[in-house]
């Protein structure tokens, strides 16, 4: 990509410095493009790393149009390199950027794939500091603006951030905001809008590999009745993204979602329709989640004997047909309870 950076950087800094409106979302597109092929490692070198910080200054956000593209500009950004840009200080105002998107139900959906690439990119150990302030902010907004699709990218945050960091550490930044709230969140919001709204494609493996995570690694659900209550529930909508919505099946490229952009003397988005990437996947380590969710859940019943096998019943004793593929993917792989 050095010669094509070579090429284009000169008239794409004219086109930024002039302010061209109408050019600056494909500019931004196009700059994301050329980051995303780099190669691996190579870091993001002198004019990428200039380029960075008036990124991150609000007067460029304040223009509707270029949300998506810087979005996906900033993301290729932390795919790059991350530890370049938290080195230089970058992440506050990284988390800045995100906490103005979110308030805004038309930025929702830029807000969580800023958000997304910053849990998937950031080493945990970066990010503890910040971590009960990201979930005041995304709950504070679910007080206010509780529709059906912020519902959906809250819980696909939650599904990723289990996935990526561990259930531990979700239960307790969450309940570091209010005691038993994690709990209140699963059961009144995720395991709802699971049934309710069930997630497919990528979107079914990310909540398949973090839901494996909460029920396999969170100890403390099975500590009382509730909580294997809760976990049976969580159980039944794991078996059944599984069995039934295919979770973890082969990504294909998909449309982007719909972007509400509220325009007012204002150049709108457009996207470079050979500029555009096929979602990316956070957990390619993980070719098959069913594998990885039967055998995770034969170290739990290890770890625990004879006590989960009974909550696996009755959860799952009305519906025979999920019972039937919990035991097929579990023969599948070669694994047995105790």
């Amino acid at each position: 990509t050095s010669s094509f950076e070579a090429l284009l950087f000169p008239p794409f800094q004219t086109v930024l410095t002039m302010d061209v409106s109408e050019f600056t979302p494909y500019v931004f597109q196009i700059l994301a493009q050329l980051l995303e092929f780099k190669p691996s490692g190579s870091g993001l070198g002198e004019s990428y790393t200039g380029l960075f910080p008036p990124l991150l200054t609000p007067a460029v956000w304040d223009r509707k149009g270029n949300i998506p593209a810087l979005t996906r500009l900033l993301r290729a950004y932390l795919g790059q390199s991350s530890l370049e840009l938290i080195a230089a200080g970058h992440l506050p105002p990284l988390l800045g950027v995100f906490q103005k998107l979110v308030s805004s139900r038309s930025n929702e959906q830029s807000a969580f794939e800023l958000l997304g690439a910053i849990i998937t990119f950031v080493a945990p150990e970066s990010l503890q500091s910040y971590l009960k302030t990201v979930f005041q902010v995304l709950l504070t907004r679910l007080q206010h603006g509780k529709t059906p699709r912020y519902v959906r990218l809250l819980t696909h945050f939650f599904a990723l951030f289990v996935g990526k960091f561990g259930a531990q550490p979700f239960l307790n930044a969450v309940n570091s905001l209010q005691a038993g709230l994690a709990l209140t969140l699963i059961v009144q919001f995720w395991n709802p809008r699971l049934r309710s709204d069930p997630p497919v494609k990528l979107d079914a493996k990310i909540q398949v590999i973090g839901l494996t995570k909460l029920l396999c690694d969170a100890s403390a659900l099975l500590s009382d009745n509730e909580g294997k209550r809760i976990w049976g529930q969580m159980f039944f909508s794991t078996v059944t993204l599984l069995t039934v919505s295919g979770g973890g099946v082969v990504v294909e490229a998909e449309e982007d979602p719909p972007v509400e952009i509220e325009v007012s003397y204002d150049s709108s988005f457009s996207n470079l329709q050979f500029a555009r990437m096929p979602p990316e996947d956070p957990f390619r380590e993980v070719s098959d989640p069913a594998t990885a969710f039967v055998s995770a859940l034969q170290t739990l019943s290890a770890s625990n004997p004879g006590q989960i096998q009974p909550i696996i019943q009755e959860s799952l004793h009305s519906n025979p047909k999920l019972l039937s593929g919990l035991q097929a993917m579990m023969q599948k792989a070669g694994v047995s309870l105790v």
